[in-house]
């Protein structure tokens, strides 16, 4: 579920909204991510996963990187060009216990192996879901646990029917590469009133984000 920050989702609580753009910037969160990113974050896009209803997968391996990239060998430039930093971080916080998601650690510093590329990409993505992945760790989250990790690393999340399942992402992007897609339009940021009840820090936070896609905006509309 994406853009948890809707407006339609807090017709008549607007004090609720505050609270959760308050708290993907909160400045605790920023520092780390800056930290990282060794720059000023900026705002990308909230998202919920649940578990399903209906069906249980585990999920497919992939690198965000793939989504963007038309082949191979533009992918694995975007990630040498990247470097150890990258440019985007999601940050996911379990609000159940959880162990939902799997990464390749160090994997986002180099092109896959021909085993792990076997899984993520070969044959037409027909193997992605499986469970022999080299090297893979599994995260156990308790309650309010967080785990930050650069997304263009070989990673995926499982959606069980049976698992309960709650994790809040909060994803940020170097103010420096700034990605316009699906997930930056966000055009009621510029209703009147849309940043009321948060601090002037956050204010110039959000400011970054509307400052930098306002223009997108008018001509792409709402997701």
């Amino acid at each position: 579920m994406r853009h948890l920050n809707h407006p339609a989702y807090f017709q008549g609580n607007a004090a609720d909204r505050a609270a959760l753009l308050a708290a993907a910037a909160d400045p605790q969160v920023l520092r780390v991510v800056a930290a990282i990113f060794g720059e000023e974050p900026m705002f990308r896009c909230t998202s919920l996963f649940f578990n399903p209803s209906g069906i249980s997968v585990d999920g497919d391996w992939h690198r965000d990187s793939q989504f963007s990239r038309r082949d191979d060998a533009e992918e694995w430039e975007m990630l040498r060009a990247a470097g150890a930093a990258g440019t985007g971080m999601q940050l996911q916080i379990a609000l159940l216990p959880s162990d939902d998601i799997e990464i390749v650690p160090g994997s986002h510093l180099r092109w896959d192996t021909p085993e792990e590329y076997a899984i993520r990409k070969a044959d037409g993505w027909a193997h992605n879901r499986s469970n022999e992945m080299p090297g893979a760790l599994r995260v156990r989250q308790a309650p309010g646990d967080a785990v930050l990790f650069n997304p263009n690393a070989i990673h995926r999340g499982r959606y069980r029917s049976e698992i309960p399942r709650r994790t809040l992402m909060l994803t940020y992007t170097k103010r420096s590469e700034p990605w316009s897609d699906y997930f930056s339009a966000q055009p009621w940021f510029l209703e009147p009133g849309y940043l009321d009840g948060l601090d002037a820090p956050a204010q110039d936070f959000y400011g970054a984000f509307v400052a930098q896609y306002r223009d997108d905006w008018s001509t792409r509309g709402s997701p």
